[in-house]
């Protein structure tokens, strides 16, 4: 998604400057190209506003709210701003720490599940109506002239526009046809919303969420786990990683077979024609939870280092901080190296680029607990 907007953008620049490129007046260019950035800001702002309007009318409003450089969020009651000049997924805008109702039952999940769908298409709607507006000011407003102001309205119209192709082909759109198609996957999108803003301990107010993802994983005949692996795989994963952090008492057997089948065949898997990139994204993140599980729970290191090997080996985008950080986690867990300290300094770095709630990292503090306490450390 940042390769195709970095793509739209730079094709825009690059189509102007062709069509002025005999305009010689380098302070009408300079405003001229000043346009874009000050379009690109009212369109975040625009888009934001609009994720806190409908998501306050389908009560689920958001407590962090992403503007560029800029994180605003609400943290024990208070609103607090953290700015850091750095790409990242949210960059362009999102919103996150939506504060949701207690679901414990399926009436309960099924209305939560379609205000989340609601608010994602009023939001998504909004880049449209918004362009709409803006070309009848430009069509319909004696005051407009044919100054640098309408240049600013035609730019903003257009960049609205690629906002919400953006958001309904890669974006939100994608989510609201995953949410909308896909029952566990809302359930899951659920989980992960409620555990980072509020932190693990308050999963116990929707068990009825994870028992749901559990008995979708038991029905899940084992045959079409090995037949389709990459569809299937990944709620296994969210069981091992919710059993290694106390939430999830008892893995699901479809779970244990997942696990030893991918333990004996790993390499089978991972050298067939038909496992794609996605595909492979999924089996390291199950393979990252048969780690976890075999070291802290079975306390099998032999078989743990073995699966470590096949996942560094086999790592991708090896240059992303997380993708390091989660590295140098495992090599602690399964004890290749005893750097405690330095994994906390990635982890806080990485908290100051991107504020996600504050119980996003509270699951890794758990992990940590369990291997602190195996070593009989104190940290």
């Amino acid at each position: 998604m940042k390769r195709f907007i970095k793509w739209i953008f730079a094709s825009m620049i690059l189509f102007f400057i062709g069509i002025r490129f005999f305009n010689k007046n380098f302070i009408s260019e300079f405003i001229f190209f000043l346009c874009f950035p000050l379009g690109l800001a009212v369109c975040i702002i625009v888009r934001e506003f609009s994720y806190i309007l409908f998501g306050a009318i389908n009560g689920i409003c958001p407590h962090i709210i992403y503007f560029g450089p800029f994180t605003f969020f609400k943290a024990k009651g208070r609103l607090k701003v953290r700015f850091k000049m750095k790409w990242h997924q949210n960059f362009c805008g999102n919103i996150s720490g939506v504060d949701l109702p207690q679901i414990n039952s399926e009436e309960e999940f099924q209305a939560v599940r379609k205000k989340f769908v609601m608010a994602y298409i009023e939001s998504i709607s909004m880049s449209f109506i918004f362009s709409v507006i803006l070309i009848v000011l430009i069509f319909t407003c004696n005051q407009i002239s044919d100054g640098y102001f309408k240049e600013f309205l035609i730019i903003t119209a257009i960049m609205s526009t690629i906002f919400g192709i953006i958001s309904m082909r890669y974006g939100r759109g994608k989510k609201v046809k995953t949410i909308k198609e896909n029952e566990m996957e809302a359930a899951y999108e659920l989980i992960l919303t409620v555990q980072n803003y509020k932190g693990i301990e308050k999963l116990k107010d929707y068990k009825y969420l994870i028992t749901a993802i559990k008995e979708n994983v038991k029905s899940i005949a084992y045959r079409d786990f090995q037949n389709d692996i990459g569809k299937e795989i990944f709620f296994n994963t969210f069981m091992i990683i919710y059993h290694v952090k106390g939430i999830v008492d008892k893995l699901p057997d479809n779970t244990v077979k997942s696990m030893q089948y991918v333990i004996l065949k790993k390499n089978d898997i991972i050298n067939d024609s038909k496992f794609n990139k996605s595909n492979k994204f999924y089996l390291l993140d199950f393979i990252h939870s048969i780690i976890l599980y075999l070291e802290l729970i079975e306390g099998k290191r032999e078989q743990a280092l073995d699966m470590y090997n096949f996942y560094e080996k086999n790592l991708m985008m090896r240059n992303n901080e997380y993708i390091i950080y989660t590295l140098e986690l495992l090599k602690y867990t399964v004890d290749i190296t005893d750097n405690y300290d330095y994994i906390l300094e990635l982890k806080n770095k990485i908290g100051k680029d991107l504020y996600l709630g504050e119980g996003a990292y509270e699951i890794d503090k758990k992990i940590f607990d369990l291997k602190n306490s195996q070593r009989g450390n104190d940290k």
